[in-house]
């Protein structure tokens, strides 16, 4: 059988290198990707990459009450003891949530930057919420570190709730509106655009500045497939950008066929998942006006590598296309005698496939959890 998606759309995806999930091998049949969700699909090996919209993988916001400084104390106090109230037993709920203990590696990171520290779950969901309260030194007043993508339109109501309840008081009350059009508000956004049924170590990814590429990090598993790619950003873009085998770091190594992550413990269920995810912080733009972000999807681009392009051609023509992946087209047919450099050049250009178009990927509703 091949992937669901809707239970209307028939697409196959790639559970490992040259096989999709309608064949053998103890990979699940079938799973389910919400139609909505999808933005592209593209041919790839007998069956198909599929890239979805884009998510708020995290969101941390901030809170400070400068303009009510006289009061700022009183205030801070007020909100501490309504915190409290709500939030200072375990298995305590409120507004659907439920207050649990964070274990101890969690708590001593969130103890670094806040006194008061709460940290809960969404029941419906079961996404998980931090609020912190009262930052040491010049640290802000508020925090709230959670998952828009995980928590959903409902979790996210709740959360309003939840915060407007504990932001009520008599001298200056505030709601989850203030937080949304402070334009301080925003400490960290990652979003993230996956793309199902293409490995990591099989995408060519870039990053353009001055229209030169930069250079990256790369950190491979110990078969020496890749596994995370970090970008080296210059200084005017702050932040990260990177992408990765999602599979594998959703808990997908629990079973291996042939040295080869089965992907039984990940989202999409034994399909290939890599994953693309940038990172603003301290941005001066109110959450309210995300829709006027620049479009950082443009600064990248993508493409799959098909090497069955060059079955029944000499291996080195399989080593070439692996080297260029790595190191570019230009850096591979260094390494190639002059007069075969075309023949291979020729092969490059016919395995790649264009996987990445941003314009449309950045359009596709990637707001909706915040709406």
């Amino acid at each position: 059988m091949p992937l669901v998606i809707n239970n209307d759309l028939m697409v196959k995806l790639c559970t490992k290198a040259g096989n999709s999930t309608d064949n053998k091998g103890g990979f699940p049949k079938q799973t389910a990707v919400e139609f909505s969700r999808v933005v592209d699909q593209y041919d790839y090996r007998g069956g198909k990459i599929v890239v979805l919209r884009p998510i708020i993988d995290k969101l941390v916001l901030d809170y400070n009450f400068d303009d009510c400084k006289s009061k700022k104390k009183l205030i801070d106090d007020i909100v501490v003891d309504t915190a409290k109230k709500l939030f200072g037993s375990k298995n305590n709920q409120y507004k659907g949530f439920e207050v649990l203990a964070p274990s101890y590696l969690l708590l001593r990171r969130l103890n670094k930057t806040h006194k008061f520290n709460f940290f809960l779950r969404h029941q419906k969901s079961d996404s998980k919420v931090a609020i912190q309260l009262q930052g040491w030194g010049k640290g802000r007043f508020f925090r709230c570190e959670f998952n828009p993508d995980k928590l959903q339109k409902s979790g996210m109501d709740d959360l309003k709730s939840l915060l407007d309840a504990l932001f009520k008081n008599d001298i200056y009350p505030i709601t989850y509106q203030n937080i949304f059009d402070n334009p301080k508000g925003i400490n960290r956004i990652d979003i993230a655009v996956d793309m199902l049924g293409v490995d990591a170590c099989d995408l060519e990814g870039r990053y353009l500045f001055k229209n030169k590429a930069l250079k990256g990090h790369v950190y491979e598993s110990p078969n020496g497939r890749l596994e995370t790619f970090y970008f080296v950003l210059p200084d005017s873009d702050k932040g990260r950008c990177y992408w990765y085998n999602k599979g594998k770091e959703a808990g997908a190594s629990d079973k291996t066929v042939d040295g080869m992550y089965d992907g039984s413990s990940s989202p999409y269920q034994g399909v290939l998942h890599t994953r693309y995810e940038f990172r603003i912080l301290n941005s001066t733009k109110p959450l309210s006006n995300l829709h006027s972000f620049l479009n950082h999807l443009s600064k990248v681009t993508f493409r799959a590598m098909d090497y069955d392009v060059v079955v029944g051609k000499d291996f080195t023509y399989f080593l070439f296309l692996r080297y260029a992946l790595n190191r570019t087209k230009e850096k591979a047919l260094e390494m190639i005698p002059k007069d075969k450099r075309s023949d291979y050049s020729v092969a490059f250009d016919s395995a790649v496939i264009d996987i990445w178009d941003a314009n449309k990927i950045w359009k596709k509703g990637w707001l909706a959890e915040l709406n």
